[in-house]
This record gives C-alpha cells, sequence and structure tokens, in this order.
C-alpha cells in the first residue's frame, strides 16, 4: 500500500520550470534572511477545529496531529525538499541549532508533538516560538507551508487567559504581511457571515489578491443545506477575488485505517458537489491553484526582495562603520585614537561653522549643519528687531508726538527741532531690542550646543564615554563664550543709547524720507487731476466760479453796508498778481497742482507745531532704520567673530588638554575612560558583522538564480488616514471592542506641562538617547491635517512656538498616524495654542480616535468632562481621556467657531501619553 506521504498532491502540481523559485525562497529562509526582510509563504488559518492541519496534511502528505480544541499550540513551519534519496526528515526549533532527524512520517508526527508539549510546558499552552520541520523524499513538494494555531476565542479549564491575546497576535502578524498567501479555512457547516478568519483577511487584503477560501467537512452538510455552501463556492456569498475550494477531510474510519481519503469518488457521487464545476472541488485543484498564486507572487517581488536586501547591505555597512574596530589594546595605540577622533570631530565642527557641507555627515545631516540654523537666527533677529518699528503714520503716534513735544518745547526758536526729545526718544526705544537680541543669543547657542553634541554622537557611536565627554567639554565652553559675549553686547546697547551717526549717513536718509513722502504727496495731487486734462479743468474752473461768485456776492453785501465808495488805489490790481490770477485761469490743471502743493508744503515745512511735528517724526524715521540696521549687523558680527569663528579651535585645545596631563604626556586613566565600551556595543557589533553576511550571502543567491535581475523598490502605497465625514452624525458613540494591542512597547506617564516624558519626545529622542530631532522630519511618524493656512505638518512635533494655525474650514483637523504597525492607548494630551497674539482662543474641539471594525472616529472625551479651552497666544494645557482601546489614528477636530468666529484651528504643538503597542509583522 502507498504511504500517504507518497500521494502527495502538490507533487504533480509543481511544474519543473517553478522549482528553481521556490528553492531560491527556501535557501533564503534556511539563511535566516526572514529576520531581516518578508518572503513570501503561505500560511494555513482558521477556527480551532476547523480542519486546518487536514488540509495542511492533503497539501503536503505529512500527517499532523489533529483533534479538536487548541491542537496546534505553535506555529510550524513545513519544508520540504523532493530528492532522489530515501524519506528523511529534520525537526527543530527556530533560532536553536537543536536539530533532530526522523526516520518515518509516524516517527515526525510523534517528534511534533513532543516538540509542543516542551514549548508550551509551563506557559499558558501556547507559544510563539516555531517549529520547524523539513522533510526530504522523491515525492514530496518543493515548498514551505506555515500551519498557525486556530482562533481562540474562550479557554477551558485549566488554560491561561492569556493564550487569547497571544493566539490573535500572531494571527494578525501573519494576516499583515503582505508576502503571505493566506489559506482562509472555512469549515462547510458552518455559515459564512459569522466566519472570523475571512472578515479578518478582508481588512489587510481588501482586493483578495493573497486570500484563498478553503471549505472543508463537506460531509457534515445537512440534506438541503447544500444550496447555500453552493453559492460560496460560485463566488455568490462572500466573495474573494481568488474564490473558494472545497475539500474532503478524511473521515474517522480512514485515519483510523489509516487508508487514503477517496475525495475524488466522493464529490463524484454526491447529488450536489457533481453538479458543480470541477475546477473548485478537490485538493488536486487547491494544488494548482496555490502553486501558481505562490509562484506568480515570488516572480513579482524578486526585484523588490533584491532592492531591499541591497538597501539593508548598504545600512548594514553604513552601521557597522560608525561603530568602527575594536579598540587597539596598547597605550600608545590608544592615544593615538583618541587623538584622532578628537581632531575628525573638530575638522567636521569647524566646516559646520563655516557652511562647507562636502563632508558626508553633513550633507545627510540637516540637523549638524551648524551655520545654516545661525543664519536662521541672524535673518529671524532682522525681522525681529524690523516689526518693532513705531507705527510713525499712525493718527494715535502724530497725536503722541505732537504732545511730547509740546510739553518738553524749551528755548528753542520757531522752526528749531528740540534734539532732547530725539535723544531720550531713541534711548527709550533702542532698549526695546535687548530682549530680542537676548534671545537670538539664546537661540544661537541653544541651536550650537544641539549641533555638536549630536556631531558628537553621530561620529562616535562606539564609544558613549568620549561622545559624553565632547558633549561636556563643549558645554563648558559655550557658558564661558556666553559670558563674555554678554559683555560685548552690553557695550553695543551702551553706544545705542547715546545717539551718533555720520553727518552724510543721516543726511541722505532724512532726504530719502522727505522725498519718499514728497512722492506720495504728488500721487495724491496726481490722482485728484482724475483721468485726464478736461476732467480736471472742468473740476477746477467749477469750483472756482463758485469762490469767485461767493466773493462777489459777499463784497456787494459789504458795500451796501457801508455805502462807501471805494478808492482808486483800490480799483487799479497789482499788475503782477493780475497777471498771475489769469495765467491761472487759463491753465486749471496747473492752479490745481500748485495748490494742493502748496497746501502740503506748508503743513510739512512751514513754522506752525504741525509742520514741527513732521520735521521731527521725519528725523525719527531716517535715524530708526539707520540705527536698527547697525544694531543688528554690529550684534551679528559678534556672534559671528567671537563664536562662529573660533569655535572648532577653542574646542579642540580643550579637548587635547583633556587626554594629557599637565606635563603633556597621554593620561592613559582618561583615555581608558573614553574608549570604554559596554556588552550592548560589543554585541551590536557583532549582530552587525552576523547580518551583513547573511544579506550579502543571499544576495549572492539572488544574482546566481538571476544575474541579470534588476533591482526594484515597492510600489509606494499611499496611506491616507481613513475618510469619513468631519461632521460625524449626532448620537451615541460606536462601542469600542477592546481587540489585543500586540507588544507593549512603552508608558507615558504625564507629569507637567512641556514635560520630556511624553511620546513625542521619547520617538525624537531615539528612546531618550539621543538629542531631540523632529520625528516627522525623521519619517518615524506622519502628520496629516485638513489644511494648513500658516505653519507646516511637520511643526506640529517640532516641540516649538510657531505660528500655526489651519484653512478656515468647518470641521478643520490635524492628525498623527502612529504607524502600519503601532497603536496607542491614549491617557493623556497636551496641546499648545499656535497664535503669536491674543484673541484667537480654541473654544471647542474633539479628541478621536479612528475605530477600524466600524469605520468611525470616535471622540474619546467623556460625556460629562468639562468645558474645554485654550488661550491664546501660546496657552498650554493637558486633557484626561479615558479609553481601553488603541488607535492607528488619533486626531483633533475643531466642533465650533474660536474667538475670532471662524473655523480656524490653532494648534502649534502636542504631546501624548498613555502605552504605545507594537503589531510586528513577520
Amino acid at each position: 500500500m502507498a504511504t500517504p506521504i507518497q500521494q502527495s498532491a502538490l507533487s504533480s502540481g509543481v511544474a519543473r520550470d517553478v522549482r528553481p523559485l521556490l528553492d531560491l525562497i527556501d535557501e533564503l529562509r534556511s539563511m535566516g534572511i526572514e529576520q531581516d526582510l518578508p518572503l513570501p509563504q503561505i500560511a494555513v488559518m482558521g477556527d480551532q477545529s476547523s480542519g486546518k492541519s487536514s488540509v495542511l496534511e492533503a497539501l503536503s502528505g505529512v500527517p499532523f496531529p489533529r483533534g479538536t480544541g487548541l491542537v496546534t499550540r505553535c506555529p510550524c513551519q513545513l519544508t520540504m525538499k523532493r530528492t532522489d534519496t530515501p524519506w528523511r526528515g529534520r525537526i527543530g526549533v527556530q533560532g536553536s541549532d537543536d536539530i533532530s532527524s526522523v526516520n518515518s512520517p509516524g516517527e515526525l508526527t510523534a517528534a511534533i508533538e513532543r516538540v509542543t508539549a516542551a514549548l508550551t510546558a509551563g506557559s499558558s499552552g501556547f507559544s510563539s516560538d516555531c517549529i520547524v520541520v523539513e522533510v526530504r523524499a522523491p515525492n514530496v513538494p518543493d515548498l514551505t507551508l506555515i500551519d498557525l494555531p486556530g482562533i481562540v476565542r474562550t479557554v477551558t479549564a485549566g488554560q491561561d487567559a492569556r493564550v487569547i491575546g497571544d493566539v490573535n497576535t500572531m494571527i494578525e502578524r501573519f494576516l499583515k504581511q503582505e508576502r503571505t498567501i493566506v489559506l482562509a479555512i472555512v469549515p462547510a457547516n458552518q455559515d459564512v457571515a459569522t466566519v472570523d478568519i475571512l472578515e479578518r483577511a478582508l481588512r489587510v487584503d481588501p482586493t483578495g489578491e493573497r486570500t484563498i477560501g478553503v471549505l472543508t467537512k463537506p460531509d457534515l452538510v445537512g440534506e438541503g443545506a447544500e444550496d447555500e455552501v453552493v453559492s460560496v463556492l460560485r463566488n455568490e456569498r462572500k466573495p474573494l477575488k481568488l474564490g473558494y475550494v472545497m475539500v474532503k477531510n478524511k473521515s474517522a474510519a480512514e485515519l483510523k485505517s489509516g487508508r487514503p481519503s477517496d475525495e475524488r469518488r466522493y464529490f463524484r457521487e454526491h447529488n450536489v458537489w457533481k453538479t458543480l464545476p470541477s475546477e473548485l472541488l478537490g485538493i488536486q485543484n487547491l494544488t494548482t491553484k496555490l502553486t501558481k498564486l505562490l509562484t506568480k507572487r515570488i516572480e513579482k517581488v524578486l526585484p523588490e526582495l533584491k532592492w531591499e536586501l541591497q538597501e539593508q547591505f548598504a545600512e548594514t555597512e553604513a552601521a557597522a562603520e560608525r561603530l568602527g574596530a575594536p579598540p587597539p589594546e596598547t597605550p600608545r595605540e590608544r592615544a593615538k585614537l583618541v587623538l584622532r577622533l578628537f581632531a575628525d570631530y573638530c575638522s567636521i565642527l569647524r566646516h559646520a561653522c563655516r557652511g562647507d557641507y562636502r563632508e558626508q555627515v553633513l550633507s545627510q545631516n540637516v540637523e549638524l549643519r551648524l551655520r545654516s540654523g545661525a543664519d536662521r537666527i541672524f535673518h529671524t533677529l532682522e525681522d525681529a528687531i524690523g516689526q518693532q518699528k513705531p507705527e510713525f503714520e499712525a493718527a494715535d503716534f502724530t497725536l503722541k508726538l505732537h504732545q511730547e513735544l509740546k510739553a518738553l518745547r524749551g528755548r528753542e526758536l520757531p522752526g528749531l527741532l528740540n534734539s532732547y526729545f530725539f535723544y531720550g526718544f531713541m534711548a527709550r526705544h533702542v532698549e526695546m531690542w535687548r530682549p530680542l537680541i537676548e534671545g537670538a543669543k539664546t537661540a544661537l547657542y541653544d541651536s550650537s550646543f544641539a549641533a555638536t553634541a549630536a556631531l558628537a554622537t553621530e561620529l562616535l557611536p562606539a564609544y558613549p564615554g568620549m561622545a559624553q565627554a565632547v558633549r561636556d567639554q563643549v558645554a563648558e565652553y559655550l557658558d564661558s563664550s556666553a559670558d563674555a559675549i554678554a559683555e560685548k553686547i552690553e557695550e553695543v546697547f551702551k553706544h545705542e543709547s547715546d545717539p551718533f551717526i555720520s553727518k552724510n549717513e543721516l543726511s541722505d536718509a532724512i532726504l530719502k524720507v522727505r522725498f519718499e513722502r514728497f512722492e506720495r504727496a504728488l500721487d495724491t495731487v496726481m490722482t485728484a487731476c482724475g483721468t485726464g486734462p478736461a476732467q480736471a479743468a472742468k473740476t477746477v474752473v467749477a469750483e472756482r466760479n463758485q469762490k469767485e461768485t461767493q466773493a462777489s456776492t459777499a463784497q456787494a453785501k459789504l458795500a451796501e453796508s457801508h455805502a462807501a465808495t471805494p478808492s482808486e488805489e483800490d480799483k487799479v490790481p497789482d499788475e503782477k498778481e493780475r497777471k498771475k490770477k489769469d495765467d491761472l485761469k487759463e491753465h486749471p490743471l496747473k492752479e490745481l497742482v500748485l495748490t494742493s502743493l502748496g497746501r502740503w508744503y506748508m503743513a510739512n515745512h512751514g513754522v506752525t507745531s504741525m509742520s514741527m511735528v513732521e520735521d521731527m517724526r521725519t528725523v525719527l524715521i531716517a535715524y530708526w532704520g539707520v540705527a536698527a540696521k547697525r544694531i543688528t549687523e554690529n550684534t551679528c558680527m559678534l556672534f559671528e567673530t567671537h563664536l562662529l569663528a573660533v569655535m572648532a579651535e577653542d574646542v579642540e585645545k580643550q579637548l587635547l588638554s583633556l587626554a594629557q596631563t599637565p606635563d603633556g604626556d597621554a593620561d592613559t586613566s582618561t583615555i581608558d575612560t573614553l574608549l570604554a565600551q559596554d556588552d550592548d556595543i560589543r554585541k551590536q557589533r557583532e549582530n552587525l558583522k552576523k547580518k551583513k553576511d547573511r544579506v550579502a550571502a543571499a544576495l549572492n543567491s539572488v544574482g546566481r538564480f538571476a544575474p541579470n535581475l534588476v533591482a526594484r523598490p515597492r510600489e509606494p502605497k499611499k496611506e491616507e488616514p481613513p475618510k469619513v465625514p468631519t461632521v460625524p452624525t449626532p448620537g451615541v458613540a460606536p462601542t469600542l471592542v477592546v481587540e489585543p494591542e500586540g507588544q507593549l512597547i512603552e508608558s507615558f506617564a504625564f507629569t507637567s506641562n512641556g514635560d520630556n516624558a511624553g511620546f513625542i519626545y521619547w520617538l525624537g529622542t531615539s528612546g531618550r538617547r539621543e538629542r531631540f530631532q523632529n520625528p516627522h522630519d525623521k519619517g518615524r511618524l506622519r502628520i496629516t491635517s485638513s489644511g494648513l493656512e500658516i505653519g507646516t505638518e511637520s511643526l506640529l512635533v517640532a516641540r516649538k512656538r510657531m505660528p500655526c494655525w489651519t484653512n478656515d474650514m468647518e470641521g478643520s483637523w490635524i492628525c498623527v498616524d502612529f504607524g502600519r504597525n503601532r497603536t496607542f492607548k491614549p491617557t493623556h494630551y497636551t496641546l499648545c495654542n499656535g497664535a503669536n497674539e491674543p484673541g484667537f482662543d480654541v473654544l471647542s474641539w474633539a479628541f478621536e480616535g479612528y475605530h477600524a471594525p466600524s469605520e468611525l472616529w470616535t471622540d474619546l472625551h467623556s460625556p460629562d468632562s468639562p468645558q474645554r479651552d485654550l488661550p491664546s497666544p501660546w496657552g498650554v494645557a493637558t486633557f484626561g481621556v479615558s479609553t481601553q482601546a488603541s488607535f492607528r489614528y488619533l486626531r483633533i477636530r475643531h466642533t465650533g467657531l474660536n474667538s475670532r468666529a471662524t473655523h480656524q484651528l490653532p494648534i502649534c504643538a502636542w504631546e501624548f501619553y498613555g502605552h504605545l503597542y507594537a503589531i510586528p509583522t513577520t
């Protein structure tokens, strides 16, 4: 009698031309490349006792343990290799070198049960460790299959309740792996609408490109219930793109006797099943579909695999290069190494200060470009000082200036300016620049320390003690430099408090202001002239005639009242005056221009009090522009001369003295401290070497298989937050079904506003191990919004107070995406108002998480939570939430109007507290 293994259905299903593809993937898997990137594979999934192991046995010819309840208690990888040698097998645990050989399928079944018992002993009855089974025989297919534990909903007596979450986490991990083919096992006697595995597969594989439904136990379908099964098989009910296949498991009698299943005869003789198309029935048809699908997926992902292997190799090589070789042993060589590393650090720091970013470490890391950061601070200072300029042309300034000049009026003659008022005015207003310059100094020194500290971390990853010593020395230097430069800034203010300027420079500035004012006056006159001379002439003539008529009427009344005869002298007008008036009457446009400009000149250059105001205003405007430019340039020059130009040299002197004794000899004790390496560094170096060798071997294998294969990156998959209505339908939020969060990565407890205990800070500092870097810019999470009018999405996790608010649209929002393999269960969140001026308060909003099962956003605030508001400018507040669910997406949605009566949502920063979970991928 033929053995089950000899009747393996896949033996004829795998064609000769696809075997090299399967061999390549098995070879990569044997190298352990799955530690680095996912490989195409087949995973059998379904409920407990749904017939999974029976399907696996029918596909492979290898008998697996079967029964009711949780039979498969840990994942099992079955690798089959067709050879010309007699049957032989091996079994072990993934990651272990302890491998046992077996000589028959029966021994293999017993060995699987024995290893399973050993892995699950003393635990919850479940293990995530993977059993690895290898079978080599003439009549087995070249294929690798993964058998996963069945979905657990309730535990039995003596079973640990944790097994439910553990099994679900494992199944979800395999489901989400895009290169895994899902064999969804569905008992034919169960309503397909209630099958959990189909719903789970649909969420991760909505197009159905890698899911096949397998109906089992057709012999248990009751008479008269076949129509329901037929509609599923015909892909009419619960349709899948790849459809369904129905197989018949061995009956109890066949299992007891050990005889093979007569599946073909069963389907051929069944009254209903025999009417179905043959390609929907039997293990052979399932085998054919499965083989084609697996080989097609391997062919599709090979260019991507090669690309990913190349990327992994380059990243590993770079990481190994950063760690470098182990430190030398002899004192002389160790001292030389320390001096070389210090010199290299200071050399690159010198380039960073000068703005020369040709060094690779500077070209690849924007945050290390110290000079660029300094230039941004200089420009910000220039803009800030410019914004402090008084509103010289405003009506209230004119009134105030007039009152102050009148109050300070002394013995100066009419037409002369009060110089004491000018000196006092400038002395008072120069002090307005002090906070801005102090702020620029603080920002520059903070930026300098951040860049130099990050450079030490980047250049000295293998020597944390040396990196810390560099940071300490730089901090000490910057502190002393800040004190010295503060004195020089004080001298600048001392000079500016007593206004002084060269005669020509101020004269030129005054003339420029006066000419600009004259241009405005002339423009006003020309505007009054209208569109052309005719129109202007008509206007002037009409006004003049009206005035002459009024004057004649007044004179007539005056003559009547006095009854006096005018003298001859009164009757003869001055010849020049008469000719002037006649000339103006003939040229009305000329009359309009001269009259208007005359009035402007008398108002601005006469000897009245208001003309004095205009003259003083002109001088103040002129001097303010010159002084503002001068103090900005002088301050920036101080920073350039006394910090940026000398920092690298001064720091290098301090570092060299650190490694030497007062006599100039090498300080061996300090050098040993600087070169100390902990076990983690040594372990990292070993792991990187193993990974590099592993990936290099994988690339060689791919190269041998396909020498001309062109590597290609995976097609980008745009992932947007789920699109739902911005204004949800009023009513009760959906009940959150608490699903397994996955493995806990970190917890974050709120202590105070602006603390360093939250998720954003933790992510930006790589677990509080490095200087903070914007996690959005580094690609560690993603921020989206309904659209920003001011600011960028990146600003929301930059931990800075900068103007930022959304467009004016109803229901505006900002959203954080924690990543494909992460979820977050919030307990608190902190917001900072993004408005830089008062009167822009946020009055109402919702804090929402996206609930995937219901495809809805739900507000995480409790209905009885107190009224919330976020005042401006820069108001900061923290709010508590209570939820048992974790989310990939969280967002703030504006639910009303702000204090400006608009829909703009001003938020410039946020922080999250709670629990971060990992959803692993294979």
